[in-house]
Order: C-alpha cells, then sequence, then structure tokens
C-alpha cells in the first residue's frame, strides 16, 4: 500500500491535466480517466487521485482508496 500528498500551494501548473490513465476525484466529488499532470510527474505508480485542500491525495490502488475513503 503505497499513498502520498503532493502539495500544489504556489504551484501554477499544479492543476494541468494529462492523459495519463487513472482515476480522479475532484474537489466537488466529480470523476474522471485521466490524472492530474502533477500526479503523473510525481508519483508515477499511483492509480487514484483525490482533490484535497493543498494538492492531492494520491493512492497505489483502488482498494487503497477506499480504505481512506471509509476512514474518513
Amino acid at each position: 500500500m503505497r499513498t502520498a500528498f503532493i502539495n500544489t500551494e504556489n504551484d501554477v501548473e499544479g492543476n494541468d491535466y494529462t492523459g495519463a490513465a487513472g482515476r480522479y476525484i475532484d474537489a466537488d466529488g466529480d470523476e474522471f480517466d485521466t490524472l492530474p499532470g502533477i500526479v503523473a510527474h510525481d508519483a508515477p505508480w499511483a492509480s487514484v487521485a483525490v482533490e484535497v485542500e493543498g494538492g492531492y491525495q494520491v493512492f497505489e490502488s483502488i482498494s487503497d482508496y477506499e480504505t481512506w475513503e471509509k476512514q474518513k
């Protein structure tokens, strides 16, 4: 299980998008099939990215994300 926080505060490219496959959940709960560019760059192992205050919480697997979501 691998998770990480990617800080995007004061990062002008923090919200750039890419075609990297994965599951991205924005702050409104909307889901997309591609990961933000900074996530693909900083955590190429991530398959799920969730937008949180100040950046993204990223997860290696769907089950890791689901465990985190249940603990919130």
